[in-house]
């Protein structure tokens, strides 16, 4: 307890002896607009000591204003950094022990800059092309757009190929390559198959750079892979709207005449979806023993043979009808297999066509052909 005692009676003989070690020092002020003299908020003010070490650092609030303790008597200075303003950084400012220093200042705006106008253009990828695009960047094949090969002047998909290069149909040794269209593998004759007016890309292969979704079943000495064209969402490549007029041909019902609209949607290559509503029209029909009224809703896939923007079509499907009920028959509804034909003329957007369906194919005792004459528009 003595020793103690004599413990607590020299504490405040050093505390006055050594005064900087109970008191503090601080450095504080104020951040304004050098322009506006307004206060600047959201200033990082740091508190750097003599060797460059972060001693404190404060962010301002919106009156502008920064208060920082140091950790002893010494040599700091300050940095002020807040974006839109230039840096600044103090020269070395003196603190005392216990010493409160004030220091205002006042930061100067970057003046705004006129930068050069970039532009930046680009045009919809189809999404069956995603890949191809991407390989192409990376650049360990030889690739082709619908563009290229239009502007070399070429006609054969073969062609194309020995342009990109001429080893690829056939390697050494007699080794075919590997030939896939859509990312999916074909035999290897069937690059014969197809016509430049389907394709919208070509990317060909040799050994070692064959990508691994390409080296397998059977891509031992390269690969060709051809790509069919998709528009720039991906979905369709073209709509067409029209009109038609026409008559039962042939079969149990006569000549009942029909009139409508009728819509074909482009998809993949040189398939079509095609759909057509037509009204019975007993008016039409004036021959017929019982005139009757009704409906027709055909739905059909079209594919053009020779080529996406040629005029003959073939198509398959299926068709929803019915007719009214009369005095002496009753309402009745039917659904038949159709099978269809036509040709088309196109002049600009405008497309005049004669189409021939059967209805029933499969059923030789009610099979009945229908005949349409029509014009549809190409929207896009």
């Amino acid at each position: 307890m003595r020793r103690l005692s004599k413990v607590l009676r020299v504490l405040p003989l050093l505390t006055i002896l050594a005064p900087g070690a109970a008191l503090a020092q601080s450095i504080g002020g104020q951040v304004v607009d050098e322009a506006t003299g307004s206060p600047v908020t959201g200033v990082t003010v740091t508190l750097l000591d003599s060797a460059g070490v972060v001693a404190g650092q404060q962010t301002t609030g919106d009156d502008g204003r920064f208060t920082l303790a140091a950790p002893g008597p010494g040599k700091y200075r300050l940095r002020f950094q807040v974006p839109g303003y230039r840096l600044l950084v103090t020269p070395l400012l003196e603190l005392l022990a216990g010493e409160e220093v004030d220091y205002p200042l006042t930061l100067r705006a970057i003046a705004p800059a006129l930068l050069d106008t970039l532009l930046v253009e680009g045009r919809p990828i189809p999404w069956n092309l995603v890949g191809f695009y991407h390989r192409r960047k990376v650049g360990q094949g030889y690739f082709a757009t619908e563009e290229e090969w239009e502007r070399w002047a070429v006609w054969d998909i073969s062609d194309v190929v020995r342009r990109l290069n001429p080893f690829a149909l056939r390697g050494g040794g007699g080794c075919v390559g590997a030939i896939f269209v859509d990312g999916m593998p074909m035999p290897s004759d069937s690059v014969n198959d197809w016509s430049l007016d389907n394709l919208a890309a070509i990317e060909v292969y040799r050994v070692p750079f064959v990508p691994p979704e390409f080296d397998r079943p059977f891509g031992v000495c390269g690969a060709t892979v051809l790509w069919t064209g998709l528009d720039g969402a991906g979905h369709t490549t073209h709509l067409d709207v029209g009109a038609h007029a026409g008559t039962a041909m042939a079969g149990a019902e006569g000549g009942r005449g029909r009139v409508g609209v009728q819509a074909g949607i482009g998809l993949a290559g040189p398939i079509e979806l095609y759909t057509a509503f037509s009204s019975i029209v007993s008016a039409l029909d004036p021959g017929s023993v019982t005139p009757r009224s009704g409906w027709e809703l055909i739905g059909a896939l079209r594919v053009r043979p020779l080529g996406r923007e040629t005029g003959w079509f073939v198509g398959v499907g299926g068709r929803a009808g019915g007719l009214s009920e009369t005095q002496s028959a009753r309402s009745t509804e039917e659904q038949h297999l159709v099978v269809l034909s036509g040709l088309e003329l196109p002049v600009g957007r405008i497309r005049p066509y004669f189409e021939l369906q059967v209805l029933g194919p499969q059923s030789p005792g009610s099979t009945m052909m229908t005949g349409f004459v029509g014009v549809s528009a190409r929207i896009y």
